[in-house]
């Protein structure tokens, strides 16, 4: 069965076989992974307050001392579950929670026979199809919540979630989609390729391999968080980071990183190429590596003879980057030790993708204002031989505002007044290309008597510097932050002046949103920089004004990938 089953996995429709090369020496998982651990568990199981057979507190007890699961989620299914139900399986979820050794964790299923099933995590409370009986209002509902949220079992019916029809405004919470489920894992392929069809569709997902189990028995599958420690934060904010895979196999270790950035993550500004690194060991023989991209294809691949010694491979392949590409890890190994119940001979593990977006493809324009007399514009360049597929995004403290699409034609300019799409005295702006461009903003004021402008970045960080600023003799400094991001930023400004640093505001800005800060309010000094460090990547700029307001200047920051010491 082997050969059919590797036939299957690398004739996918579309798929190209390359070898990736290797420009650098491979790094072992122990050098990969640092202070990061590997935990093992089930995000999907029922009890019998909905349509299984055991009690919560048997369930959590079994899944302990007898599965050896590292976490243990419970998500009956909410049409059928009852209020003291769901408070009990919460009481009993404390109960056994034992951060360092054992986490239960209390879900809830959303089940719709048409729309398809849901797990919904870490809300307080809980709703079925028949109160939110849309997949539009759930959406909401999660979004409201800000509870991660997991695609079930895609497989059963093809047109379950609309066909993965794309919701940018829920991708944040639901981040997770099931690519085994039951007995049904990885090397059966069909929740797999759901899950490869909703990546092409824009989604943002980590691939989990769950039991669905409705008694006290487990399967040889396993979802798998990477987190620096087996805590409900860890595990939540690995599911959130999608620092997560999926495994056939019960206890395979598997690293897959760009430079510092674990799969999961969203790289912006790469070039034409990019180098991952990839470490896996267990106790059974690897029989294939393979880098996969959109469409199923195969971008690199490392093959392993049957006498060669693979239990512990590392591999660092080189693929060309294309405007915005994403590349996950699947691992195919020999089921030597006979776990998987279906006999199919080998076992597969999938990554989370890794994101990458070309240099130029985003701007961010942290300034900018439609109200009060402010005239704000957007000026795109699009400097190449091929026409550039814009789209604008105004971001306010309100929230983001859909601007403005267009064709850009090459070697041509296009601009927009952003006071047609929005009003607001704190307007930021996202430009989306689907080629490289250049995106600047200028800003008027006082019948067009001042102005100034700045040009954009090409990506948000964590940490940014603004040396320029004057709270004195007149003069106004305004710090302008930006959230693009699909998760809420806490952000920390200080000042420094000729007598040192002086603490300044703090501040949780919300997904795809801006806040703005007039240093004067916190400090009065000729001489004032800032810092703005964040726990999310942001963009900053700083404005200043003098003469009353009529005239100024504006300038984007100094950014550092790492976070602010």
């Amino acid at each position: 069965m082997t050969t059919v089953l590797l036939a299957s996995l690398t004739a996918l429709p579309g798929a190209r076989t390359a070898v990736g090369t290797e420009a650098n020496p491979p790094v072992s998982l122990d050098a990969l992974a640092g202070d990061m651990g590997f935990y093992y568990g089930n995000l999907h199981s029922h009890t019998l307050y909905s349509d299984g057979l055991a009690s919560p507190s048997q369930a959590y007890a079994w899944a302990r001392d007898v599965a050896r699961f590292d976490f243990y989620a419970i998500t009956d299914h909410a049409e059928e579950l009852a209020q003291i139900e769901w408070e009990d399986t919460g009481d009993k979820a404390d109960m056994y929670n034992a951060e360092g050794s054992f986490l239960a964790l209390r879900g809830f299923e959303w089940s719709s026979p048409s729309l398809g099933h849901v797990n919904v995590f870490g809300s307080d409370d809980y709703t079925g199809s028949d109160v939110t009986s849309t997949l539009e209002s759930l959406y909401q509902w999660i979004g409201a919540r800000d509870a991660p949220a997991q695609f079930n079992h895609p497989a059963r019916d093809t047109g379950y979630f609309e066909g993965f029809r794309y919701y940018p405004e829920v991708s944040y919470d639901l981040c997770l989609c099931e690519t085994g489920n039951r007995d049904t894992g990885n090397n059966d392929l069909s929740h797999y390729l759901r899950y490869q069809a909703a990546l092409d569709k824009g989604w943002r997902l980590a691939p989990t391999n769950n039991q669905d189990n409705h008694g006290l028995a487990s399967f040889s599958n396993r979802t798998v968080i990477i987190s620096p420690e087996l805590t409900q934060d860890g595990l939540f904010e690995a599911l959130r980071e999608r620092r997560v895979y999926s495994s056939d196999d019960p206890d395979i270790r598997i690293a897959f990183k760009l430079g510092e950035r674990w799969m999961g993550s969203v790289v912006e500004n790469r070039g034409e190429t990019a180098q991952f690194d990839v470490a896996v060991e267990d106790d059974e023989d690897i029989v294939s590596l393979q880098l996969i991209t959109a469409g199923g294809r195969v971008a690199a691949r490392r093959d392993f003879d049957p006498g060669e010694d693979s239990r512990s491979v590392t591999w660092s392949p080189t693929v060309e980057v294309g405007i915005r590409d994403y590349f996950f890890l699947r691992v195919i190994e020999r089921d030597e030790n006979g776990d998987d119940g279906a006999g199919w001979g080998e076992q597969v593990a999938v990554t989370s993708p890794i994101w990458l977006e070309r240099e130029g493809t985003n701007w961010y324009l942290a300034e900018g204002c439609t109200a009060g007399g402010f005239e704000t514009w957007i000026l795109v360049q699009n400097p190449g031989s091929a026409p550039a597929d814009v789209e604008l995004t105004f971001m306010t403290e309100e929230g983001p505002v859909s601007g403005p699409s267009a064709t850009i034609p090459p070697e041509s300019r296009l601009t927009w007044n952003a006071g047609t799409y929005v009003t607001s005295f704190h307007v930021s702006t996202r430009v989306a290309s689907d080629q490289a461009v250049v995106a600047e903003r200028a800003v008027y004021w006082g019948d067009r008597g001042g102005g100034h402008d700045s040009i954009g970045a090409t990506a948000p960080a964590p940490l940014w510097y603004l040396a320029e600023g004057c709270t004195a003799g007149g003069f106004e400094t305004w710090i302008l932050v930006q959230n693009p991001g699909s998760a809420p930023a806490d952000v920390e400004l200080t000042f420094m002046t000729e007598e040192g640093p002086v603490s300044g505001p703090s501040a949780t800005i919300p997904p795809e949103s801006r806040l703005t800060w007039n240093a004067g309010t916190y400090v009065t000094s000729f001489h004032v920089s800032t810092r703005v460090a964040s726990d999310q990547a942001v963009v900053a700029e700083r404005a200043v004004y003098w003469n009353s307001g009529e005239v100024g200047h504006c300038s984007l920051g100094f950014s550092r990938e790492e976070s602010a010491p």
